[in-house]
């Protein structure tokens, strides 16, 4: 287990790691599944892997992102989808609008002079942050005001 746990550590010290991806990493070092759940259980006692916070700190660093967008990209990473509608309810709604409208504010400055009218930005601009996965909803609501 040393040379596995040894691994593992090396790896978090560097970024955060979900339960599932610190598993694959160490399954393509041909680590034993036995040896695996020894080293995920040492790291998750010490609080070194936790996927909550991990979910938390990655819905919170990539704030130009929607919430369909994040949930998608937690999934890949294998977070539990409980964990993620937990993390996701707590920004649910006004916050998300706050989070496309920033968004938008920043990409119409660096944009708008590519636009042929403003219906053109507008439509864009919507498909730009439905790219960034945020929902048609949270779209309107926070574009609204700025293109009037």
């Amino acid at each position: 287990m040393d040379s596995a746990l040894n691994y593992a550590l090396k790896l978090i010290s560097k970024k955060d790691y979900t339960e599932v991806e610190i598993k694959r990493k160490l399954a393509i070092r041909d680590v034993e599944q036995s040896k695996q759940a020894e080293v995920i259980d040492f790291l998750k006692q010490k609080r070194f892997l936790d996927d909550v916070r991990f979910t938390e700190n990655y819905i919170n660093m990539h704030s130009s992102r929607g919430d369909i967008r994040i949930r998608f990209e937690l999934i890949r990473k294998g977070v539990e989808e409980d964990v993620i509608n937990t993390a996701l309810n707590k920004i649910a709604g006004e916050h998300m609008v706050s989070r496309a409208r920033e968004f938008s504010v920043g990409w119409i400055e660096k944009n708008q002079n590519r636009a042929k009218d403003r219906f053109d930005l507008k439509s864009k601009l919507f498909a730009k942050l439905s790219r960034q996965g945020f929902s048609y909803d949270t779209i309107c609501q926070a574009t609204k005001e700025l293109l009037k």
